[in-house]
């Protein structure tokens, strides 16, 4: 009972159309609680059991589209769609609660801007403008380079610039490759052995573009998932030579057997 005053939607649905957010129809109140706000919300959160709008089945982050795992450190997470700092009336409502990936909510951190995506109210599809492409950077150094095309310009802000859903995919990504590659060790040991560098690297290039698949299932289970898989093939069959180069500087045992 003592956090009832903090379990309230009074006036918030209506503050909400799709992904506008009306800041003139809610008032930030940070004068609530008179001490510091995480440590409050870390000491009562317990509390909120499953007041969670989509608790039970909630096993993908409604932002980034990929499942929470611990192994990419993409955990559940609670969301406060209005931030508990500037919010603090909202602070136990179960409508103002949401998961999101921990990745997507530090992203997001603790702006609030006329633009607001919450799962209740807004739907945005991105993934259809997705691409991936490995690129080598300085020094020998290939990363994936994820970009999303979006016409519209407020989802383009809500994707890039308040999510950066690019760097999060991009992160998983490299994640995926540099899991795959780890497994690949004792089948590429035999074909290296021996070979000087350049001819280790042609090896390996060879290999890639006629025999290797990238098979990552283990942690491909969501649509996006999936969708990030076909782009990363795509990308490996574009330039197979950059994910040679990749796995030598990543796996020393292979580049220096």
């Amino acid at each position: 009972s003592r956090l009832e005053p903090y379990i309230i939607d009074a006036n918030y649905s209506p503050a909400f159309n799709n992904y506008h957010f009306d800041m003139n129809k809610i008032n930030q109140n940070n004068n609530i609680i008179n001490c510091d706000v995480k440590a409050f919300w870390k000491r009562h959160k317990s509390h909120i059991g499953n007041m969670i709008e989509g608790a039970s089945d909630s096993t993908e982050c409604p932002v980034c589209g990929i499942k929470y795992r611990e192994y990419f450190k993409m955990e559940k997470s609670v969301e406060h769609v209005l931030p508990k700092s500037k919010y603090h009336q909202y602070i136990f409502s179960p409508i103002n609660l949401v998961y999101f990936c921990c990745v997507c909510n530090d992203y997001k951190n603790n702006y609030i801007y006329n633009r607001v995506f919450h799962p209740l109210f807004a739907n945005i599809t991105c993934q259809n403008n997705l691409n991936i492409n490995l690129v080598k950077k300085s020094r020998n150094r290939v990363y994936a380079q994820v970009s999303i095309s979006e016409s519209n310009a407020d989802y383009n802000f809500l994707i890039n610039q308040v999510y950066r859903i690019p760097e999060n995919y991009q992160k998983f990504t490299m994640q995926l490759i540099n899991s795959e590659i780890s497994s690949m060790e004792s089948t590429l040991r035999p074909l290296l052995v021996g070979l000087n560098y350049n001819d280790k690297h042609s090896k390996l290039t060879d290999y890639i573009e006629n025999e290797y698949h990238f098979n990552p299932n283990q942690f491909i289970e969501s649509n996006t998932e999936h969708l990030l898989l076909n782009k990363i093939e795509q990308a490996i069959n574009d330039h197979p030579e950059l994910l040679a180069t990749h796995i030598l500087n990543r796996l020393h045992t292979l580049r220096d057997c």
